[in-house]
């Protein structure tokens, strides 16, 4: 009897997971030239002006997170985001950044479940939406290693250009630039470095951003393998340059460069 309890009670769990419903977000899309888009992606503004010609989009949505109302915002447009690189946002109540995740361009297929606790980002597994937060300490690889065995330089893209990271040589480069890059970026140009680094361990380090015309502007960063999956991401406070200029003027925690992820997978 015991034993028909549990196997019972087991087919019931197993019923209930994947019962489990998920919901197209409530998206409603603002202006993108309104005060509150400017508010929520001041780093895209320049995007907008050099291609007004061109549909730019941003999509707000309200959700109710057990732990207090969260913002999800996207910013979907040309010189913004690519097909599969667009940004997810992440603002709590106030305002605040928490995080995010980089999507497809299609608002519609992220979903949330019922309880929204849990995303599935343009039809990916399911994952839970504190795991989207950055303000907690990237936990130390478990599995990486095991991924750059035989490996002395390893192919990862970020933003749709292919890079060759080297824990041996302690940098990370740009492989192949992808095209809407090239004249500020172009093929073997260094991303982040530092000293050299065990494979599946954590580092820190140098990484810069760049604009055609300017000189790279260097920052610092701490790097680590998150989430289950364990993706390379670099997080640091990001240089703020002053608008259609090469000066930086202060550095932000909340902007697309303060987190640099690098994924196995063609993005």
């Amino acid at each position: 009897m015991k034993k028909f309890v549990i196997i019972a009670a087991a087919c019931l769990l197993a019923a209930s997971v994947a019962a489990q419903t998920y919901d197209p977000v409530g998206w409603v899309e603002i202006d993108p030239a309104g005060e509150r888009a400017s508010t929520l992606f001041p780093e895209n503004a320049p995007a907008l002006e050099i291609d007004v010609r061109r549909p730019h989009h941003v999509y707000v949505a309200a959700i109710d997170f057990p732990a207090g109302p969260l913002t999800f915002a996207m910013w979907v447009g040309p010189g913004v985001c690519g097909l599969n690189n667009c940004g997810l946002k992440i603002l709590d109540e106030s305002g605040r950044h928490l995080g995010g995740a980089e999507v497809c361009d299609q608002p519609e297929a992220i979903q949330v479940d019922p309880t929204a606790q849990f995303l599935r980002l343009c039809s990916d597994m399911a994952r839970p939406i504190a795991d989207l937060f950055w303000n907690y300490s990237p936990p130390n690889a478990t599995n990486t290693l095991g991924q750059w065995q035989a490996q002395d330089v390893r192919y990862l893209y970020h933003n749709g250009s292919r890079m060759a990271v080297s824990p041996a040589e302690g940098t990370i480069r740009y492989d192949r630039v992808r095209d809407g890059l090239r004249g500020s970026i172009e093929d073997g140009t260094i991303l982040f470095e530092g000293e050299p680094w065990e494979p599946g361990g954590p580092f820190q380090g140098t990484a810069y951003t760049f604009r055609r015309g300017c000189k790279p502007a260097g920052y610092e960063v701490v790097a680590g393998y998150e989430g289950f999956q364990e993706i390379l991401t670099l997080r640091g406070d990001a240089p703020v340059r002053v608008k259609g200029g090469c000066e930086v003027t202060g550095y932000t925690a909340d902007n697309s460069n303060s987190v640099l992820v690098f994924d196995p997978t063609f993005d």
